[in-house]
């Protein structure tokens, strides 16, 4: 009986099955045009309410319809709704929802072939999944202006998924020059990364900003500096407007106890006495503060100022780890991570029990960058943010940490991760803050990088920046490679460059790779993040390089956002670094390329051309176009560069016999004045007066040994020339003092001087490794000659970011 009890139930069961199956295949498939409701909790966020716009926008203009948003109600329709965030509504549908979630902005996806949801574990979780729901009927975001949108016949597909991000945190820093004005907040998160924001408005956010706390003092003084203290926020946690006068113990101190903070140091370069227990009161009530004002804030990030001014006073002193100097001479302070995690640790403590659930994030920058001899634990409400700087050992940007140049930084790693274990994240430095426009390829290595930290158990990443060369793409592709960096790289490029350089995609492609080669090769470039960098360009490179964007510009319409998208990567890949660094130089070529540069800059809108491509040099565009092409612009500051009557000129050149005309005419302007100047028996050759072919194309302050001097700088592989003039033949052989300076690492660069043409000196140099001295070369009198002498030196070493460099400040001709 029982045997035929539960055969009859098995049978029931399969026609049950077999009738729901048969209904439900009798039903006319539905597509994502057909939905109707989109349903969102009554107590929804602000991140649930931004993706139910995104996706009824988006829905809006891929179907030309219209979406009913129900806010904390069942729909009456059984199908096409999308649910966005956890609500009673969404379990009717998808019981499930809810009990797999696990991870810091994880969420779960279900679709039944007639809805849709997305059950996030915060709502930030339901935002990232409402993207990806999208993705899923084809939408994609690859940057601002270049999106595709869905398709209304894309059926709406069976599943059920869960996703956490690889990196709990995912920030991409975009706040240099023009970056922050092209992509907004909303762009970056559908790219994938976590909120952050340079906007006081925008404090509550997971990445904290400092708020005000009624300081209204601050805007006064510093404006709107106060971007500049997102991470080095010393002065917000103990403003100097408020206590500095009175109370210049608070802050760093020399070891005769002389305040090194000043009224005139800037907020973001302010350090503190860490040692002070008043100052620790002040610090943790701001913190506290800031805490209880951002409620749905997690990480606070408490950074030193960004300076060397380290407190020398006795109490810090005896903070730091016993018998290692940690204030050497002639050196830039050392091993101070000690007494930062002493002071972080105790902070982390006091906030602990009022915010439990709040994350404190130290830097281990420049001084603290090495790991702490004494300090063997972290709170565990505190998280490192480890900063792989030149400082400390990353001496290449281009490569991953297998590379020769990375070796001491991937020790210190190593003793950072025994520390802070899970507690680490990473702070990258992706582009040259130097010469932004230089090219700078750090794609590769910036991408391998983060397979490197998954497999290390790294918490977050954060990119300082982006490269500006294919800097849309490296933005694009990093936000999927925090999120799974197994993804396909090669396929997500080729995606990219396809949607955003439409037809011209193959042109850049092979661009790219001919980088990529440089960087990659058998004798690779190395480029690091805050020097003169060993160029990516060399003569063959460019020809190439014009020839590449000449066929991709011929097949573009120039009105076509491609074509101006092209131009930007041209900028950035090859014009700019090619006149910085007379890549080209016969006259006619480098003057069509400076026109072609006036042009892209007039027409991009790009509001960083507007006042000056060399921003971070300190070279303002009026000095570099004197320098560079004898083109004396007046200065105007509501003026471009690029619409100055001297360019606007040149811009309206059409013909090759035009573009020699004007050059003729500007030489004419500023009469051949050779750059030699006559005292004595002397001829002083200016440092100003030298054309640079290289990184350094201008005179720098620099300090030496105790002095500041204006010095020329002379990387591997690159020459310098000047002119001087000789009113008669001398008798006897001439003699060149130089003072210079040698890189002060092991070796002599050896150093190339010709004499109009003629080899004089073809070996290692003899210069100090430490202060300025002189040498004298002989210049036999056979090789001078009446009127104009060329004099030239090349560096013969190999190229290097902070080696293999000379110095040079002044030379002089002796012609008795």
């Amino acid at each position: 009986m029982n045997r035929q009890y539960l055969l009859i139930s098995i049978l029931g069961a399969f026609l049950i099955c077999f009738n729901v199956f048969a209904s439900d295949s009798n039903k006319a498939p539905m597509y994502f045009g057909d939905f109707k409701n989109l349903v969102i909790p009554a107590s929804a966020d602000k991140w649930i309410r931004m993706a139910a716009d995104d996706f009824s926008d988006c829905f809006q203009r891929a179907t030309g319809k219209e979406l009913k948003i129900i806010e904390g109600a069942n729909p009456q329709d059984m199908e096409g709704n999308i649910f966005i965030g956890n609500s009673c509504s969404l379990l009717k549908f998808f019981p499930d929802a809810g009990r797999s979630k696990s991870g810091i902005d994880c969420y779960e996806l279900f679709a039944d072939g007639r809805n849709v949801a997305v059950s996030g574990i915060n709502g930030q979780g339901n935002m990232y999944g409402t993207y990806e729901i999208l993705r899923r009927f084809g939408w994609e975001f690859y940057a601002p202006g270049c999106e595709r949108l869905p398709t209304s016949n894309n059926p709406i597909p069976i599943f059920q998924v869960s996703v956490t991000p690889v990196f709990e945190q995912r920030v991409i820093a975009l706040n240099f020059y023009c970056y922050p004005s092209i992509y907004s907040l909303k762009d970056c998160l559908k790219l994938g990364y976590s909120p952050y924001s340079l906007k006081e408005s925008d404090a509550d956010m997971s990445c904290s900003v400092p708020p005000g706390i009624g300081d209204s003092d601050f805007v006064r003084i510093y404006g709107n500096y106060y971007k500049k203290i997102i991470l080095h926020n010393m002065a917000f946690l103990c403003p100097p407007w408020l206590y500095l006068k009175e109370h210049p113990e608070y802050y760093a101190r020399d070891s005769a106890g002389k305040s090194k903070m000043t009224a005139t140091t800037t907020p973001n370069k302010i350090k503190l006495c860490l040692s002070n227990p008043e100052v620790f009161k002040i610090v943790e009530a701001r913190l506290k503060e800031w805490m209880s004002q951002t409620p749905n804030a997690r990480y606070y990030a408490i950074v030193d100022g960004d300076s060397w001014d380290w407190c020398e006073c006795e109490g810090c002193l005896k903070m730091d780890p016993p018998q290692v100097d940690c204030f050497p001479k002639d050196r830039k302070p050392q091993q101070l991570s000690d007494r930062m995690l002493k002071f972080i640790n105790k902070l982390a403590d006091f906030v602990r029990e009022k915010y439990p659930d709040k994350i404190i994030v130290a830097a281990a920058y420049q001084s603290t960058g090495q790991p702490p001899l004494t300090v063997n634990h972290l709170a565990s409400n505190v998280r490192i943010l480890l900063c792989p700087d030149y400082n400390i050992g990353c001496k290449c940007q281009s490569h991953t940490f297998a590379c020769f140049r990375n070796k001491e930084f991937l020790e210190y790693f190593k003793k950072w991760q025994h520390v802070a274990g899970e507690q680490l994240e990473v702070f990258e430095y992706p582009m040259n803050y130097k010469d932004i426009y230089n090219p700078f390829f750090s794609h590769d290595g910036m991408s391998k990088r983060l397979s490197f930290y998954q497999q290390n158990g790294v918490k977050g990443v954060t990119y300082c920046g982006q490269p500006y060369l294919f800097a849309e793409l490296f933005i694009y592709l990093q936000g999927k490679l925090m999120w799974n960096p197994d993804l396909d790289r090669n396929k997500l490029e080729d995606e990219f460059l396809s949607a955003f350089y439409g037809s011209t995609a193959p042109e850049m492609k092979k661009f790219l790779e001919k980088i990529r080669a440089r960087v990659n090769g058998d004798n690779p470039v190395h480029q690091s993040e805050s020097c003169a960098q060993p160029s990516l360009l060399n003569a063959d490179l460019v020809k190439q390089g014009y020839d590449i964007f000449l066929k991709a510009e011929k097949s573009l319409p120039v009105e076509s956002p491609y074509y101006q998208r092209v131009k930007q990567v041209k900028l950035c890949g090859l014009l700019w670094a090619d006149l910085n660094q007379y890549i080209t130089r016969d006259d006619e070529g480098r003057y069509s390329h400076l026109k072609e540069l006036a042009d892209i800059c007039r027409n991009s809108g790009n509001p960083q051309y507007v006042t000056s491509l060399t921003s971070a040099t300190g070279v303002s565009m009026q000095e570099w176009l004197y320098k560079k092409f004898q083109i004396n612009i007046k200065k105007e500051k509501q003026k471009a560069w690029y619409d100055a009557p001297e360019i606007v000129e040149l811009r309206a050149c059409s013909t090759s016999a035009e573009l020699n005309d004007y050059i003729k005419k500007t030489k004419e302007k500023i009469k051949t004045q050779l750059q030699s100047v006559r005292r004595g028996d002397k001829i002083l050759l200016p440092l100003n007066g030298f054309t640079v072919y290289g990184t350094q194309t201008s005179p720098i302050l620099n300090k030496v040994g105790n002095d500041k001097q204006m010095v020329l700088l002379l990387y591997g592989q690159e020459s310098m020339a000047t002119s001087f003039i000789l009113n008669s033949i001398p008798v006897l052989d001439l003699n060149i003092e130089i003072k210079g300076l040698d890189h002060d690492k092991n070796g002599k660069v050896p150093l190339l001087v010709k004499l109009n043409g003629t080899v004089v000196f073809d070996e290692p140099n003899s210069f100090s490794k430490t202060q300025m001295s002189d040498r004298c070369l002989s210049i036999p009198v056979h090789l001078l000659k009446k009127g104009e002498n060329k004099l030239e030196i090349e560096n013969m070493g190999k190229p290097a970011a902070f080696e293999n460099w000379i110095m040079f400040s002044s030379f002089c001709i002796v012609t008795k």
